[in-house]
């Protein structure tokens, strides 16, 4: 949980049964929450996505291959 500036974890997982799934999707929850709270601190607010960007982001992906694990990963 996330509020103002401060993240609260259970330091005590020993009763918590979670998978790598699960920690993952925790771990990107968080940083997504992270990030929008500071894109709507910024001085200029969030910066919506544009073609342009979109167009960058394929340039710099040109070329790259993802190799997935026996699980799909």
């Amino acid at each position: 949980m996330m509020n103002d500036r401060k993240l609260l974890l259970p330091l005590d997982r020993a009763g918590m049964v979670q998978d790598e799934a699960e920690d993952e999707s925790l771990m990107l929850g968080l940083f997504l929450d992270f990030l929008t709270c500071e894109a709507l601190r910024a001085a200029d607010g969030p910066v919506p996505y544009s073609a342009a960007m979109a167009a960058l982001d394929e340039e710099l992906l040109a070329g790259v291959v993802v190799e997935l694990d026996a699980e799909g990963r």
